[in-house]
């Protein structure tokens, strides 16, 4: 890794930080600005000096400077006169900065102006990073070239600047709560912290909530975001599509919903549609001049009430898949509620006044579905009772096995309501109702008047209980939620049955707002427990698997070690084979050398084997050599003791850490042990089965092991060669 790529890295970490400080409000004061400003002068080669500042009302105030003497600045309160030029981006080279600002030089700020003076370094050049909210001007960076400098500011340095403008805009925004752009931050911040991305340019909510979307919708490649405003269709957002498929899309909302009446697409849940790429039509959204193959898509239409104010689509990539998976469905599904909720709270100024709440929930709906709290619940129906100026009461409900279930009520029983035993089929059934205002595509009902409605599937005494257990409701409006085909749960806001007052457009946005949250936390909910069952089934499997795999690692660690035994012991007497002494003779004359050890090789061989094997035949050999290594292996059974067979009638012991004289009085004792055993050999002068050994000490002369084998195979040559039945030492 070059040092350029070090630096990029070390950048974008340090930048990354600085944007979870802003988003996750880590930092209650200004110092995530000061932290900006020290990376923007690292990043830009040509600054020397800098300083960050913030425009409250009509008062410029410094937070900070590098170079400059910040503590002088800090204390300066500076009269702010809004530009007279055109802002275009917001970033400007300037030279000679103090000299233009006119504006601070005369009357009551002529003082602060000659402080401005004293508190700066002299300066060449400076970049202006002006960050505003349309009109609005919220503060600005600067970073200065020395007087006396060579150097000038690059286009390359001016353009990378836009980053920290909009990343300064972000930072003060999240601080001034009163402005309707920071409320929209703390959503964008929700979607941020539920997807673990940091969004670090501040733009339109949809900038960010698309490229979301497209991560978590994976087999998309392609996606239209679009809102109405009026009659006349925005594109808000474009990617994957040409540009002549956006050229054909209907300019207006009415051109779109004569485009929309088509059999080809399926409604896979509220307000959400699936288009079919074997279905004979081809989809509204590729024209048929286009030379593109038909592919898949999914429809959200975005919905306020009874208006359609946008849509958002998505198609499959071109090679990679073929359709949307479930989880993908409903993915989308539930994120265009979201985007739904965001574009009616955005144009509705009566719910931005009370944003805050509503963004509260928001930034707690994800945590409580995590942790299974439903409490989140309550919260939510007290908050839409207490902000709906019309509601009295509220209920949750939801369907467990068959029956209706009260999650959470606000004026009614619900405990009582519970011990009724509704069933499902015992739900407002919103077609058998007459006299109701519904809110046709947004899934919102509204009974009028909620004493005439009937349902007559309620026996009349569990009605009448109901009715105690209730309060008296006058209207009541609700929102059946289904997922996947089945009905899952209600949300209704009700008034009480003296108020006359209809529900207004405001409440009805609320009311979608409300209910959209509460969906949202359903559908997560089931989502997250289904991968969790999910991930159950999987981590049973696994650990079945791990378990088998685990008793047949057992099994062939089992069967290598026998199977290492069989290769390394000698068949007829059951002591190390020739290979297994040669690999332990090697490893054990390293450690000794290492160790600066004793070792002893003993070379054994039977005197007249051929012999014996000639009078007694080889059967009766064989038991000899059986007989005499029991032999062996009860003299040599200390640890450090190793007895191989190592050919015919020869044997061979490796002996350490034991004195010379030790290992000497050691072999002498075994050719006694073997003479007191009397074992007939008639064919020998001595009629009787003897031995004879040579000995080999290892010493500072050997430098292989080689030489030392040699020694010893040397001395039982000589302890042969001089009579046999003795010792030889070499």
């Amino acid at each position: 890794m070059n040092e350029l790529e070090t630096q990029l890295i070390d950048e974008r970490k340090v930048y990354q930080e600085i944007i979870q400080e802003i988003v996750t409000g880590a930092s209650d004061d200004y110092s995530v600005l000061s932290k900006l400003l020290k990376l923007a002068i690292s990043v830009v080669p040509e600054a020397d000096y800098g300083s960050v500042s913030v425009i409250e009302e009509d008062s410029w105030r410094f937070i900070d400077a590098v170079g400059h003497d910040a503590d002088r600045l800090k204390e300066l309160t500076l009269k702010f006169t809004k530009y007279d030029k055109e802002m275009g981006s917001g970033i400007f080279v300037v030279d000679n900065l103090l000299e233009h600002q006119q504006d601070i030089k005369t009357g009551q700020d002529l003082e602060n102006y000659k402080e401005l003076v004293k508190a700066s370094k002299p300066i060449k050049s400076t970049i202006e990073v002006i960050a505003r909210n349309e009109m609005q001007f919220l503060g600005q960076l600067t970073l200065d070239i020395k007087a006396d400098s060579e150097k000038a500011f690059t286009k390359e340095s001016v353009d990378k600047l836009q980053l920290y403008r909009d990343t300064l805009k972000l930072a003060l925004l999240h601080k001034e709560n009163s402005t309707i752009i920071d409320r929209y931050d703390n959503v964008i911040e929700i979607f941020n912290q539920h997807t673990n991305q940091f969004n670090f340019l501040k733009k339109e909510f949809i900038d960010d909530f698309s490229s979301i979307l497209l991560q978590e919708v994976h087999e998309a490649s392609c996606l239209l975001f679009s809102t109405f405003e009026d009659n006349n269709a925005k594109i808000e957002k474009v990617i994957g599509f040409s540009e002549l498929e956006v050229n054909n899309l209907p300019s207006s909302r009415s051109e779109f919903l004569e485009l929309l009446d088509s059999d080809s697409y399926l409604e896979v849940s509220d307000n959400v549609y699936l288009y079919r790429s074997e279905t004979s039509e081809v989809p509204i959204f590729v024209n048929s001049e286009v030379d593109l193959e038909k592919r898949d898509s999914l429809l959200a239409l975005l919905k306020s009430n009874d208006q359609f104010i946008g849509y958002i689509y998505m198609r499959v990539g071109q090679k990679n898949y073929s359709s949307f998976s479930r989880k993908s469905k409903k993915v989308f599904s539930l994120m265009s509620k979201l985007a739904s909720t965001f574009i009616v709270l955005y144009r509705n100024n009566k719910v931005i006044d009370n944003f805050e709440l509503i963004s509260g929930l928001i930034n707690k709906l994800m945590f409580s579905v995590i942790n299974q709290d439903e409490l989140f619940l309550a919260e939510v129906l007290n908050t839409a009772v207490e902000m709906i100026p019309e509601a009295s009461y509220g209920s949750i409900s939801e369907f467990e096995d068959g029956l209706w279930k009260y999650k959470y009520g606000v004026g009614h029983d619900v405990k009582k309501i519970n011990k009724i035993g509704l069933k499902e089929s015992h739900c407002v059934k919103v077609e058998s109702i007459t006299d109701v205002k519904n809110l046709k595509d947004s899934k919102i009902t509204i009974i009028k008047d909620f004493d005439k409605y009937r349902n007559e599937e309620i026996p009349v005494a569990m009605k009448e209980k109901f009715l105690k257990a209730a309060k008296p409701i006058g209207q009541s409006a609700f929102m059946q939620y289904h997922l996947d085909g089945v009905h899952i749960g209600n949300f209704s806001i009700d008034t009480a049955r003296d108020n006359i007052v209809d529900f207004s457009e405001s409440s009805i946005s609320l009311l979608k707002a409300f209910s959209n949250i509460v969906f949202v936390y359903f559908g997560f909910r089931n989502f997250i427990s289904e991968q969790e069952k999910s991930q159950e089934e999987i981590r049973s499997l696994n650990h079945m698997l791990e378990e088998r795999v685990k008793k047949r690692t057992e099994e062939l660690n089992q069967a290598n070690i026998q199977l290492q035994e069989l290769v390394s012991i000698d068949g007829l007497t059951e002591l190390y084979n020739r290979r297994s002494f040669d690999d332990y003779i090697n490893e054990k004359w390293k450690s000794a050398s290492r160790h600066k050890e004793n070792l002893a090789i003993i070379m054994i061989d039977i005197d007249n084997f051929k012999a014996y094997n000639d009078y007694y035949g080889h059967m009766k050999g064989d038991r000899c050599l059986q007989q005499f290594a029991s032999i062996l292996t009860n003299h040599f059974k200390r640890g450090d003791d190793y007895v191989a067979r190592y050919g015919g009638e020869e044997f061979v012991v490796a002996i350490s850490k034991t004195d010379d004289d030790q290992v000497i009085a050691y072999v002498e004792s075994l050719l006694e042990e073997v003479r007191k055993e009397m074992i007939p050999h008639l064919a020998a002068d001595k009629k009787f089965l003897t031995i004879s050994a040579g000995i080999a000490f290892k010493n500072e002369s050997d430098k292989k092991l080689t030489s030392c084998l040699k020694r010893s195979d040397e001395a039982l040559y000589f302890a042969k060669a001089n009579g046999k039945d003795q010792v030889g030492i070499k």
